[in-house]
């Protein structure tokens, strides 16, 4: 017989290998590409100066919002209702019927945007140029529409290496014909945007081919509507979520300058990898968390909460590691132009740590199904950008929305865990996760005091401190280290004992 520790630890384990295995095969589609993508950045800075980033950045933000608008929540909604529907005929019916109601919403946001930035494009986008970059941002954001629901069904039905190979095609095409257009035929920021453009072009009918089988069933309004209710309590949040980037750029670009955006950009490029890697965490937890729950025992509790604990340990770790080698790697590998954006990675990586507790903590509202608590959680977040923006951007530059970036992350995480607690209490150990916090948080400062330090010897004491935080969680009895430990000490004999039962 197996004893129930045992039998606890077999299943935390493989709670956690599953969401392991799938965060590594989403983050792998993304991160890898980005890689190489990152390789390239000191070749882009050659070509591009700080205010054609700007205005890569400036069409990026706005794509962004248009992708919000045109798809009104909907392709959110797929994920969770998903699994009210059995494969086959109903949920043809039901893919057919969102996959529908998607192109109409998106052509239909289009030509509005079309006509809107045609007549007042100076006030609405300022700095941007209708053509060609309003059009190409508005072509884009519609192509993307069958990809949307692709990803949403591939992230359901847990086919991540299957969302692994295709993220990984589709990076390294955007990426092979950006360096085309830029470098062979010096197109500069023109080919940044028209290659994303192509490239969604190309999936958009790959993704028409993938969801074939599903788009044979009937438009069914009955089907409609209960996603239609579930997205209007999360289109507010990605709508603000959207608009709060459009606004805070906007304003930096009329407030300072346009290169202050460029740099700006190339600093959130190099934090990207770390919401890269979180985005793929999500798309893995997000159904799990689902599932997870559904079994609504207190032993399913646990398991949530110790995976919230060691996720959370290592978001800190991965914080460190930007916020300390970030910096010394800009200067390294960009221009000396480009170099006031590396004491913006310390900022930025705030962001991310609060980004990773909405993620953790707030995946319960949309599991319950109170969509409608969403737009408080993006309200807080918005209005703590937006004000601290329009109090930064003129006198600070970069720096102040870069504060105003993350400190609207933080009011999010902040609102959605007191939303969530009222929904369920995980057995959560606020003591060990603020330990944790604590830690990094002091050895970052310590570092920072140093003084005298060149490029090198700052990447030295960076990847130093990056060996030192483990151990000392360890030393104060940090129970995400010693669990890790543990089970590494235990792994065969758990092996032998389950197969010896």
């Amino acid at each position: 017989m197996i004893s129930r520790p045992i039998q606890n630890d077999m299943v935390s384990r493989g709670l956690l290998r599953r969401l392991t295995g799938a965060t590594f095969n989403y983050g792998l589609g993304r991160i890898l590409p980005q890689v190489i993508s990152f390789l390239l950045i000191p070749l882009y800075t050659v070509y591009l100066s700080p205010k054609d980033y700007g205005v890569v950045e400036l069409t990026t933000v706005l794509c962004g919002f248009l992708v919000i608008m045109m798809r009104l929540g909907v392709p959110g909604a797929v994920t969770r209702f998903y699994y009210d529907h059995r494969e086959g005929a109903e949920l043809r019916d039901y893919v057919t019927t969102i996959a529908r109601f998607m192109i109409v919403s998106s052509v239909v946001v289009g030509i509005l945007t079309l006509l809107a930035t045609w007549f007042f494009g100076n006030v609405l986008v300022p700095g941007l140029p209708f053509y060609p970059f309003v059009l190409l941002a508005v072509i884009g954001s519609l192509v993307a529409s069958n990809s949307d629901l692709q990803r949403r069904l591939i992230e359901a039905r847990e086919q991540s290496a299957y969302s692994a190979r295709l993220s990984i095609a589709f990076s390294l095409a955007d990426i092979v014909l950006t360096l085309i257009l830029v470098i062979v035929f010096k197109m500069g920021v023109l080919g940044i945007v028209l290659s994303q453009v192509i490239v969604d072009t190309v999936f958009f009918f790959q993704a028409r081919h993938y969801l074939k089988p599903d788009l044979q069933g009937k438009f069914r309004g009955d089907m409609l509507r209960p996603s239609m209710t579930y997205a209007a309590g999360v289109l507010p949040s990605h709508f603000m979520g959207t608009l709060s980037p459009l606004i805070t750029r906007f304003v930096l670009a009329g407030a300072n300058s346009l290169a202050a955006v460029g740099i700006l950009a190339i600093a959130s490029r190099f934090t990207l990898p770390l919401f890269i890697l979180l985005t793929a965490f999500n798309s893995a937890y997000l159904p799990v968390y689902f599932s997870v729950r559904k079994e609504g025992t207190s032993e399913s509790l646990n398991r949530l909460a110790m995976t919230a604990r060691n996720v959370w340990t290592l978001a800190v770790a991965c914080a460190l590691v930007m916020a300390l080698i970030g910096p010394p790697a800009i200067l390294l590998l960009t221009n000396e132009r480009y170099h006031p954006a590396a004491p913006l990675l310390p900022i930025l990586t705030v962001g991310f740590l609060g980004q990773t507790l909405y993620t953790l903590l707030g995946t319960e509202i949309f599991y319950s199904k109170k969509t409608w608590l969403v737009p408080f959680v993006s309200g807080a977040s918005i209005l703590a950008t937006v004000l601290v923006t329009l109090l930064t951007a003129k006198r600070f530059g970069a720096n102040g929305v870069a504060w105003a970036t993350s400190g609207g992350l933080v009011a999010a995480a902040l609102v959605a865990i007191v939303f969530s607690i009222r929904l369920v209490r995980l057995p959560l150990d606020w003591t060990s996760l603020g330990r944790t916090a604590l830690v990094g948080a002091g050895l970052f400062t310590i570092v920072q005091l140093v003084p005298g330090q060149n490029v090198l010897m700052r990447a030295a004491i960076g990847l130093s401190v990056v060996v030192i935080f483990p151990i000392l969680l360890w030393l104060t009895s940090d129970p995400s280290i010693r669990e890790g430990l543990r089970l590494l000490r235990y792994r065969f004999f758990l092996e032998k004992e389950v197969t010896t039962g």
